[in-house]
Parts: C-alpha cells; sequence; structure tokens
C-alpha cells in the first residue's frame, strides 16, 4: 500500500544527520524522477551539489541507500509496521540565499530594498509585504536581506542607498538564525525560519504585492495548494504548487559560517534567482501569505520558510 506524505515526513529527522556531509545539501519528501520525468511514486529526495559515481566518493562521502525504513502507526493498540521508502539523489548545486528596482513610495511587496555590508557594499532582496504582523502595520523579509543577525544596517534603504536619501525604514526586529563555522558540525541545532521586520507607515509601505494584489492575512502553508509570488529580480509573478512542507537544508548564511534549517517549502514550478529572497509566498484560494522565498539551488528552483507567530 502506497504511503501518503504525512507518513513518510517523520523520517526526514531520522536521516537528518546526513546533511552534515558536504555533499548533501537538502532533504525533502516528494515524486520519484526517473529518466528525467517526476513520477507519481513518492521518495525521500536527496539534493547533492554534485552527483558522484561510486569511484568518486570520498571518505567524507555518504553513500545514499536506495530504501529507508518508514514505521507506520496504523493504530494505538497494534505494533507499528515496517515500511520501504525509496531514495532520490538530484543534482541541485549548492543552495544559496536569494528587477524591480525603482523608487515606489509607498512601496509594495516584490520591491528591490537593500542594507549596508559594509563600508562600500550593500546587500539586496526583495521586500516580501507590508502587512500588520505583532500588532503593527510592518514591512516583511529575510533576515539575511536586511539584518544578517544584526550585522547589516540598521537603516533599510529603496531601492538603494543614495547621497540624496533613499531610507526606507529602520530593521526593528529579526529572528536569529543560529549559525556553525563547521560545515561538518554533527549535531546542529536547525533554524525554523530566516525572518525580519520594520515597522511601517502608510506613507512608506503598500499593502499590495506588485502583480498579485493584496494579501488578506497569513496563516501556515499547505501542502499541494497553489501560490504565487514574485521577487525583485525576476519582476515577473511565480505560479507554482507547494509540493513539501518539511524540508531540511544547510547552507553558508553569513561568511564562513553555515545554518541549517528545518520545515522548509518545496515547490513545483516557479523561479527564483538570486535577489529574490525575501519575496512573499501567496495562496492563491485565499490571499492568505504562508512563507517567504529565502533560497534558490542551481537550477532556479525556490524554496521558502513559514511567517513565525509575532
Amino acid at each position: 500500500m502506497a504511503l501518503e506524505q504525512e507518513q513518510i515526513e517523520p523520517i526526514l529527522h531520522t536521516v537528518r544527520t546526513w546533511l552534515s556531509h558536504e555533499n548533501i545539501t537538502g532533504l525533502t519528501v516528494g515524486p520519484k524522477t526517473i529518466n528525467g520525468q517526476e513520477t507519481e511514486q513518492l521518495a525521500v529526495v536527496v539534493h547533492v551539489v554534485k552527483k558522484k559515481r561510486p569511484e568518486e566518493l570520498g571518505i567524507d562521502d555518504l553513500v545514499v541507500p536506495p530504501f529507508v525504513e518508514v514505521h507506520v502507526q496504523d493504530d494505538a493498540a497494534g505494533p507499528p509496521r515496517v515500511e520501504q521508502v525509496a531514495t532520490d539523489v538530484i543534482e541541485t548545486g549548492q543552495i544559496r540565499l536569494s528587477v524591480l528596482n525603482e523608487k515606489v513610495r509607498p512601496t509594495p511587496g516584490g520591491y528591490q530594498v537593500s542594507a549596508p555590508a559594509g563600508w562600500f557594499a550593500e546587500g539586496t532582496g526583495t521586500l516580501g509585504v507590508n502587512m500588520v504582523w505583532g500588532g503593527r502595520f510592518r514591512m516583511l523579509t529575510n533576515n539575511h536581506v536586511i539584518s544578517k543577525n544584526g550585522t547589516r544596517g540598521p537603516t533599510v534603504y529603496q531601492p538603494d542607498w543614495a547621497l540624496w536619501g533613499n531610507s526606507l525604514s529602520d530593521v526593528a526586529g529579526y529572528v536569529n538564525v543560529v549559525t556553525y563555522a563547521n560545515r561538518s558540525e554533527p549535531n546542529p541545532t536547525f533554524n525554523s525560519t530566516d525572518f525580519a521586520w520594520c515597522n511601517m507607515t502608510a506613507d512608506n509601505g503598500d499593502r499590495a504585492i506588485h502583480g498579485i494584489g493584496t494579501p488578506t492575512g497569513y496563516r501556515p502553508p499547505l501542502v499541494k495548494e497553489a501560490v504565487s509570488w514574485i521577487g525583485k529580480q525576476t519582476a515577473v509573478v511565480q505560479h507554482a504548487t507547494i509540493t513539501s512542507k518539511s524540508g531540511q537544508f544547510v547552507m553558508e548564511f553569513l561568511p564562513g559560517r553555515w545554518a541549517w534549517f528545518e520545515n522548509c517549502l518545496s515547490f513545483s514550478g516557479g523561479t527564483v534567482i538570486d535577489g529574490d529572497s525575501g519575496s512573499a509566498i501567496v495562496a492563491t484560494d485565499d490571499m492568505q501569505v504562508v512563507g517567504l522565498i529565502f533560497a534558490s539551488n542551481s537550477q532556479h528552483r525556490g524554496f521558502g520558510v513559514r511567517i513565525p507567530g509575532p
């Protein structure tokens, strides 16, 4: 009997130690791909920087088994049954933190924002959405776009810094991301989001998202629901379907420091390019924001994080 996605997803917590191997960057549950075509069979999808032949594997590489065991509890009284779930190794390159670059006031979601990243540099990303969060009207985007754990800012500019002043707001807060200097950290703390915010007013923040409309609120994501987003770099509304909300990934978050993430969103469809990070993920059915784009792979497939409760 074929297992449902919800029955397979708990195994990701068992195999999450695989992420400490440098060639493995992500773990999700999704359709198994055979000869380049997605099938209806669900698998534990192992994202790797580079697919290697057996003779290319080094001492630190993990040999991914063809199957993993999943224990399924059908009823409270009986013992769990053991099922074999296939693995599927896909080459996606490194997972990287991810042009609407005109100056616009009030600024809607989807446009470029930037924050200082040193004396002569700045980092740019996407303003996700302006909405009420935590009892105040706020701009929501990624920690790594406007703060990087407090190492950027505090002033956020739109679209970028200029001598005549393009300041939009100041960083009001962020959810700290735990990072490690060791890429092979054996027991890392997994982060649940990449999230920061600024306090806004109606004069500098527009509630609408360019090309999508005005969200009605925010809520947790649902697997198989249709969503859309727009980033400052792609500058075109992307349409996709959430295929998983339990992905686990590792990436360089600060120079020389790595972060592990859990409960990430994966999609069927949609494009994400560097600079689209921070884009709000909006459910098509009810216009609720269900997350933020925060990363992409070398095939420009995007990944999302959830919006935390205030």
